[in-house]
């Protein structure tokens, strides 16, 4: 079961994640960037989606991801992370989840 579902080609709308530590407290990411990366399962190397998201209330662990046009083009299942990086070092990475991107009408 996925634990998003998009239709292909949507774009131009935010999802909001709430990043939480693994004890359920907001994570802190003052100084970070984040991005949504989305891959082929058993592929992680190889990203079909890495978008750039804005961290929308640091102390908060808020994060909010805008889908670009021609992102999610065809009906698949992908595996998908929240990656934090300061600077260029990637410093943490959320679990892994499933996005399951469906065929639209």
């Amino acid at each position: 079961m996925a634990d998003l579902i998009l239709k292909q080609n949507d774009k131009g709308f935010a999802i909001s994640f709430t990043w939480q530590n693994a004890d359920g407290t907001a994570k802190d990411l003052s100084g970070g960037t984040v991005k949504l990366k989305a891959w082929q399962p058993g592929n992680q190397a190889t990203p079909v989606a890495s978008i750039a998201c804005t961290v929308t209330n640091a102390l908060g662990g808020l994060v909010s991801c805008i889908i670009p046009a021609a992102t999610f083009t065809a009906p698949q299942v992908l595996e998908f992370e929240l990656e934090e990086s300061i600077g260029t070092t990637v410093v943490d990475s959320s679990n892994t989840y499933i996005l399951a991107v469906q065929e639209s009408a």
